[in-house]
């Protein structure tokens, strides 16, 4: 038994690499809601870049 409600949980992510794959965007979308109730609940939505290291690990 848990005090922790039940949910759902319905979303997804996408990619996108620019110059080859030195660049990452990336993105998802979440819906966080009470198990047949889609209409109310939480929406999370993510952001990022990454740009790829060389070779000594100096950029991040």
């Amino acid at each position: 038994m848990t005090s922790m409600p039940d949910k759902d949980e319905l979303g997804g992510g996408l990619n996108y690499y620019f110059f080859g794959h030195n660049l990452k965007l990336q993105g998802d979308y979440f819906r966080s809601f009470t198990p047949g109730a889609l209409n109310t609940g939480a929406d999370l939505l993510r952001l990022g870049s990454r740009r790829r290291c060389d070779r000594r690990g100096d950029h991040e």
